[in-house]
């Protein structure tokens, strides 16, 4: 418990706005869980800052992915 709003509160700190979070649990036994967050638009040394953040928390266990999506822009 408390997991996700440390999250948010990491992502605020660095300017980064949640879209969606979805989580998933992994081991009732362990209580661990697969979190998948959607951010809206940001910067992405604010994202980088971030994620070595969480990296240092002693809630991760492991850092799956984090993959930049990018928007066309038509002409």
């Amino acid at each position: 418990p408390g997991v996700i709003g440390q999250i948010g509160t990491i992502f605020g700190r660095h300017n980064l706005s949640i879209s969606s979070i979805i989580q998933r649990p992994v081991s009732e036994q362990d209580k661990t869980a697969s979190i998948i967050i959607i951010t809206h638009t940001g910067r992405s040394g604010d994202m980088t800052a971030a994620i070595d953040e969480i990296s240092s928390c002693e809630f991760l266990e492991s850092l799956a992915a984090c993959l930049p999506i990018y928007e066309a822009r038509h002409a």
